[in-house]
């Protein structure tokens, strides 16, 4: 587990993180929502541990970050908006060989690190494609394949599809859900339909955490939606109106369980 104990984080005499408490569990997806400004970028960086707390702590499965070197710098990785930042290679599978090439490992590991790691985000059959040639989406799954090359036990999404098209949004947001399953997930946005699926939210305003709990409680609580500069998606509304037509909409509110509602209603209507 990472836990971010009471960390305040300020810069050249300007307070950005005020106490933050939070906590990120290995299996789980937990989204950090927030308008522009809120904190969110920092203090992914100060998890990650590329920046240093001005109080407070952050422990992962019980290590300090003050104290921790280039093991902790492996069991966290941190996906950023833009992919080009984090692609070191031009040829696809030469980019995911990078990591592991640098901790020293045998060529048959970083073989097998660089099969299964881009098999699991789907470009094992772009393997010796040109980065060029990828699509935003893809060269963001890219990123996230170097990064579990490494095999880290904790991944975090900062903004991971802000840049990209709707499609490059989907591929990344399942990729990030799937890995889910086997890695903690800590997912960054402003978009709360990206947030759906949550296991766990928490909500920024001014550095401040302002909202920790599920996704149906933030929903109901339109103080914290507004500080946090949520609007309500789409999906939410067409839940709320198979409801009130006596349709059953189970969580997560993903389109699996929207349509199945759908079905649910139409059979009632016909019976």
């Amino acid at each position: 587990m990472i836990e971010v104990q009471e960390v305040s984080y300020g810069l050249e005499g300007r307070s950005i993180l005020q106490s933050v408490s939070m906590n990120i569990y290995p299996g789980q997806f937990t989204v950090l929502m927030g308008g522009n400004g809120a904190g969110k970028t920092t203090l992914a960086r100060v998890i990650k541990g590329l920046l240093l707390p001005t109080s407070g702590k952050v422990l992962i499965d019980g290590m300090e970050i003050s104290t921790a070197g280039r093991d902790y710098q492996i069991k966290v990785g941190i996906v950023f908006q833009n992919p080009e930042n984090q692609i070191v290679a031009s040829v696809v599978e030469e980019d995911v060989a990078f990591g592991p090439e640098n901790l020293g490992l045998s060529p048959r590991e970083i073989k097998e690190r660089v099969e299964s790691s881009l098999k699991t985000v789907g470009l094992w059959d772009l393997r010796h494609r040109p980065v060029h040639a990828l699509s935003g989406g893809q060269k963001q799954r890219l990123a996230i394949a170097g990064i579990l090359a490494l095999r880290p036990s904790y991944i975090l999404f900062d903004e991971a599809t802000a840049l990209l098209d709707p499609v490059g949004r989907r591929e990344v947001l399942e990729t990030a859900l799937s890995l889910a399953n086997s890695v903690g997930v800590l997912w960054i946005t402003h978009d709360l339909r990206e947030a759906l699926q949550a296991d766990a939210l928490y909500a920024l305003c001014q550095g401040r955490v302002v909202f920790q709990g599920s996704v149906q409680e933030f929903l109901r609580d339109p103080e914290a939606m507004e500080l946090a500069n949520a609007t309500i998606p789409e999906e939410v509304v067409l839940a709320e109106m198979l409801s009130k037509r006596g349709a059953h909409v189970e969580w997560p509110l993903n389109k699996e369980n929207l349509l199945k509602a759908i079905t649910s209603l139409n059979l009632k209507m016909f019976r």
